[in-house]
Parts: C-alpha cells; structure tokens; sequence
C-alpha cells in the first residue's frame, strides 16, 4: 500500500524477510531471519502457555 514509507519504516519484518529472499536473491540470509523469527515466535508462544496456564490452574 504505502511501499514501506519513507525508507521502509512502515515494513513489517515478513515483509523484509520476502523482499530480501525474492527481490533482492538472497536467499540464505533470507531463510536464517526466518528461521530466528520463528524462535522468537516459539518462546513467546511457550512463555505465554506457561503463565496462562499456571494462572488458570490456581
């Protein structure tokens, strides 16, 4: 929509992470951010599980 605003500062880090595999080719750089992204996503996931569910079972 906006292209990313002025020098991306609207771009969301999926974003990046497709452009800098398939626009730019690179895609070893591309396939590590992915795969960081997706730990970050697991712990926080994990985290979150743990202390719901911890507050739930009291």
């Amino acid at each position: 929509m906006t292209g990313g605003g002025p020098h991306g500062t609207t771009r969301v880090l999926v974003q990046y992470i497709y452009e800098t595999g398939f626009k730019y080719y690179k895609m070893g750089y591309s396939a590590a951010m992915s795969y960081i992204l997706f730990l970050i996503i697991l712990l926080v996931s994990v985290l979150q599980y743990t202390l719901l569910g911890r507050r739930e079972n009291t």
